[in-house]
């Protein structure tokens, strides 16, 4: 039972570091900017934490896999255009939308350097999903500074720290 059970931890640690090898060796290849490579690897990174939380056995395993690579793809898209800025001002809109606005109610955001903006738009009041983590809907609107518009529609969710974490897109 022991060995099995450390067969399929070594799995897990397999399918993590393939994955991430993966995405480094395209990062690599490509005219990637420093930007899009971090949000790849932070997106990457936090996706696979969050799918880890899913599922049990090899459930937990796909689910962890397939949050890594969202996470990777969601987070290059985002930091290929976001700067630093830009996401300090997206962040505080989505807490604030998230803590204090009702229904429906954007907080909207605009960094001056740039020109990127958006809102981001909490859906119906908060519940308590089935494994007791109160979450909320959401609507996220983004702008870049080259012109391309972003809208995504998602659930975030309280981790047990009370912050606000993406659970799905």
């Amino acid at each position: 039972m022991k060995n099995l059970l450390a067969m399929r931890l070594q799995i897990r640690i397999s399918v993590v570091v393939l994955s991430l090898s993966t995405a480094l060796t395209a990062c690599e290849s490509s005219s990637m900017g420093d930007r899009q490579l971090s949000g790849l690897l932070i997106g990457g990174a936090l996706g696979g934490l969050v799918g880890n939380q899913f599922g049990h056995g090899d459930g937990r395993t796909v689910a962890t896999g397939l949050g890594l690579a969202l996470g990777a793809y969601v987070g290059s898209e985002i930091g290929r255009s976001m700067d630093q800025d830009d996401r300090r001002y997206h962040d505080e809109a989505a807490r604030t939308g998230l803590w204090d606005n009702p229904s429906g109610r954007a907080s909207s955001w605009r960094n001056p350097r740039n020109g990127a903006y958006g809102e981001f738009t909490p859906g119906a009041a908060s519940y308590v999903d089935d494994n007791g983590r109160t979450c909320r809907r959401f609507h996220d609107r983004v702008v870049f500074s080259d012109g391309t518009r972003h809208d995504v529609e998602g659930t975030a969710c309280l981790n047990r720290a009370g912050e606000w974490i993406i659970r799905q897109r």
